[in-house]
């Protein structure tokens, strides 16, 4: 099976041709290169060269940046897995410039994660987040880090499936654990995923933690291992059955197939995640509830207290398209006798991001997410700024939007960064 989908025959020309535009916006333009070289059609080609060196650089300085920390973890007795973009691009590609990602993704067993942490931060990277005791059931991510350049984020993993019931979830980073291979590189010995299960895996990160979403990137990605690998649908529903994912996978399969060449690249609706995540749930339950189910009364009050002013804010963003007139729309006079700590800042922010959580909203839900914030820290009795930046990936122009108090964006919110990374053209209220 040379090709699983008509993507590289739409790369090649037959029928149709990617304009280079959008190759550069999907981060498809160093493939492109290379598939172009591989098929001696050099003048197209030659389009695609200085992206793909581009990528070639960027791969290095990562590598510079990672190898140092990943001999120490292994010198200290730890065992990181690399997984996901890097490691696909490393060890799976036949160019590393051909696969495009952003983070850095190591899974650590669960009692190792808070040490290569802090032995992280004591090499120069810089902590971006770090799960608290409120998530510690729930989030499977346990830490983000910056490295020393600035040019990687590292996302630190105890587990790799968000959810519940524990024990399922346990089990299966267990049986993925025993298939564990062994690679040399760079002068160490290191773990990786079994080929089959770093697809498995892969794709229930996108059920889950995309809310059931594709990229393109997953139809090169499943083309390279399957074809380098040899394994057949049924082998991979057989596997899915040990790892007791096969609802989610068979889920999966209905919208994205490669020995079927079934490919579903449209993001479901709202009521279409919710119906996948209920034909799921015995797999490893509802990530929508399960942040509620793990996370206590405490944040169950958060949420439910949020949820009026979410749902006026949701409402005002479909009926005022002018963002300084919503904003406007939005604001009332500061409670009596609010709250204006960092701690309410923090639990409003919380209760925000899961009340969109469960309307729906996780995805590209920064600005519904900030205006609440707003709103809710403005009637405490706080003065935040709303605030909206942008910036350039490539030939495309990404958007984000954040909430800052005395200037800076609300510990714990994972902006933390943002005004560094994105350019600022709105805030509200202007500086004075």
């Amino acid at each position: 099976m040379s090709s699983l989908f008509p993507l590289e025959r739409f790369l090649l020309g037959d029928p149709l041709e990617l304009p280079e535009a959008s190759l550069h916006e999907l981060h498809l333009a160093p493939y492109a290169y290379s598939l172009y070289t591989q098929h001696q059609m050099l003048e197209q080609a030659q389009k695609f060269r200085a992206a793909h060196v581009q990528a070639q650089a960027r791969h290095a300085l990562v590598k510079h940046q990672l190898v140092p920390l990943m001999k120490a973890w292994l010198e200290m007795g730890l065992r990181p897995v690399m997984r996901k973009g890097f490691a696909l691009a490393e060890f799976e590609y036949a160019r590393a410039a051909d696969r495009f990602y952003g983070d850095v993704d190591v899974w650590f067993p669960e009692d190792q994660a808070a040490l290569a942490t802090q032995m992280a931060q004591d090499l120069g990277w810089s902590l971006e987040w770090q799960m608290d005791r409120f998530s510690e059931q729930y989030i499977h991510q346990f830490s983000s880090l910056i490295s020393p350049n600035q040019l990687i984020t590292l996302e630190i993993h105890r587990r790799l499936v968000i959810g519940r019931p524990l024990a399922a979830i346990q089990t299966f980073d267990q049986q993925i654990a025993k298939g564990l291979r062994l690679q040399d590189w760079e002068g160490m010995t290191i773990w990786l995923l079994a080929p089959i299960d770093a697809l498995i895996s892969a794709w229930i990160d996108r059920a889950r933690g995309d809310e059931w979403g594709r990229k393109l990137m997953d139809i090169l990605d499943a083309r390279v291992l399957i074809n380098t690998h040899q394994f057949s649908r049924q082998m991979v529903l057989q596997r899915a059955k040990e790892l007791g994912c096969l609802r989610t996978i068979e889920v999966v399969l209905k919208d994205f197939d490669p020995w079927r060449e079934i490919c579903n690249l449209q993001q479901p609706s709202r009521w279409q995640r919710w119906l996948k995540d209920l034909q799921t749930w015995p797999d490893f339950g509802s990530s929508r509830w399960d942040y509620l189910y793990f996370s206590g009364p405490a944040h169950i009050r958060e949420t439910w207290g949020q949820m009026v002013n979410v749902l006026q804010v949701c409402y005002a963003l479909r009926h005022q398209p002018n963002m300084h007139q919503l904003i406007q729309s939005l604001e009332n006079r500061p409670r009596a006798q609010g709250d204006t700590s960092t701690a309410k800042a923090q639990s409003i922010f919380r209760g925000c991001r899961r009340m969109l959580m469960l309307l729906g909203w996780q995805k590209d839900s920064c600005v519904p997410r900030a205006l609440s914030v707003y709103r809710a820290l403005q009637l405490e009795g706080h003065k935040p700024h709303f605030v909206s930046g942008i910036r350039r990936q490539g030939t495309a122009l990404l958007g984000h939007a954040w909430v800052e108090l005395e200037g800076k964006p609300i510990y714990g919110s994972g902006d933390e960064q943002a005004p560094s990374q994105f350019k600022e053209n709105f805030r509200y209220p202007s500086k004075t």
